[in-house]
């Protein structure tokens, strides 16, 4: 059984086998008795832990879903049923990955925001415009948008129609009008180039700063050919997993490496944080409006 520790908040993950007999048994066993084991310390440190409020995902593809449907965990004097959807750190994780419950969540407190302003923008100059919509509408879609990476364009189309939306209270743009010139005006990147942005920034902290979490290094590790290539003087490669479903296919260690690989050498060697968002988002923005 695997951990994330956070201040106020304890992870427990583990993999599951379904299909094979008597295995998904025997590692429900486990991770119940880990959480005993939890339990028991927290006792003896004179601390509690709050079994109604514990929660279990169980994250499958969708034809799996049957056969964890009647799953149960016994967490203390609870019997808890597996969740569709559980909060991680604000965001909003569904059992099949898709993301929709988190897209929607963010576009309605986004759209939440624009109606406000757009009742008021009249009494406010643009200037005060931009701070209210940065502070309150794109904070929203900026927020944890590294996790829809690979999402489809049927989902991605949602945050952009509202990106598109704040854009046009801003500049007072009517609807008839085209929006790529605003948003080129505005500087603001697509909302699929804003999370390659925030995806390949990840990296680069990952692979450039001795502080970085283990865990995110873990995910970023660098190329290492077994036999000398032409690529071979390129140190800040890194290796993309195999993945054989459309989830891994999505993940920092196969597209955001992919993603990471395909950026110019002089953009993923060593330079400070400032320089590389410049260019990062230099780049981001010809390949979008160009």
């Amino acid at each position: 059984v695997r951990r994330h520790g956070f201040a106020d908040d304890t992870q427990l993950y583990n993999r599951l086998s379904l299909r094979k007999e008597g295995e998904q048994e025997l590692q429900l066993q486990t991770m119940q008795d880990c959480v005993a084991d939890v339990r028991t310390w927290m006792t003896l440190n004179k601390l509690k832990l709050n079994d109604s409020k514990t929660e279990v995902m169980v994250i499958t593809k969708k034809r799996d879903s049957e056969l964890v449907k009647h799953m149960t965990f016994q967490i203390g004097d609870e019997v808890i049923k597996p969740t569709p959807v559980a909060k991680n750190l604000g965001a909003a994780i569904d059992k099949v990955l898709s993301m929709e419950p988190q897209v929607n969540n963010v576009t309605r407190s986004m759209y939440f925001n624009l109606r406000r302003i757009a009742k008021v923008k009249h009494h406010l100059t643009q200037e005060a415009r931009a701070k209210a919509i940065n502070a309150t509408v794109l904070s929203r879609l900026y927020f944890h948008n590294g996790l829809l990476l690979g999402l489809p364009d049927k989902s991605i189309h949602k945050l952009q129609v509202a990106q598109n939306n704040a854009a046009r209270i801003l500049t007072g743009t009517s609807r008839r009008e085209h929006i790529s010139p605003v948003l080129h005006h505005l500087h603001w990147l697509p909302v699929r180039q804003r999370i390659t942005f925030k995806v390949l920034t990840t990296i680069q902290k990952t692979l450039h700063r001795s502080s970085a979490p283990a865990y995110l290094k873990d995910l970023c590790p660098v190329h290492q050919p077994q036999r000398a290539l032409r690529s071979s003087t390129d140190t800040w490669r890194l290796e993309v997993s195999k993945s054989s479903n459309k989830y891994g296919d999505r993940s920092i260690r196969t597209l955001g490496a992919r993603l990471w690989n395909d950026l110019p050498a002089n953009i993923r060697g060593p330079c400070t944080q400032p320089t590389f968002r410049k260019h990062l988002k230099t780049l981001l923005f010809r390949q979008a409006y160009e």
